[in-house]
């Protein structure tokens, strides 16, 4: 039984890393969406729908963070464009 146990560790380490990886890549990708955005005019063009608290939704094809701000929000992403 120890034998049989053992055989799913590796699965299960992996399985972790590749979640974990997933995590990660996502988070570099969110950071590098930061340069897309270079000035405010260019963030206000990419950006819809925005609210007076200084944030706004951006559609699909465009990305908008030009202040340094971005994370997910059910499938949108909100960015700062104050």
């Amino acid at each position: 039984m120890v034998n049989h146990v053992s055989n799913y560790s590796p699965l299960f380490i992996i399985l972790v890393l590749l979640v974990k990886g997933q995590i990660e890549v996502q988070g570099d990708l969110c950071v590098k969406a930061l340069n897309y955005c270079e000035t405010q005019d260019d963030c206000k063009l990419k950006c819809i729908a925005p609210r007076k608290d200084g944030f706004a939704y951006c559609d699909n094809t465009h990305t908008c963070s030009c202040f340094f701000y971005c994370k997910r929000d059910s499938s949108r992403t909100t960015c700062s464009c104050s």
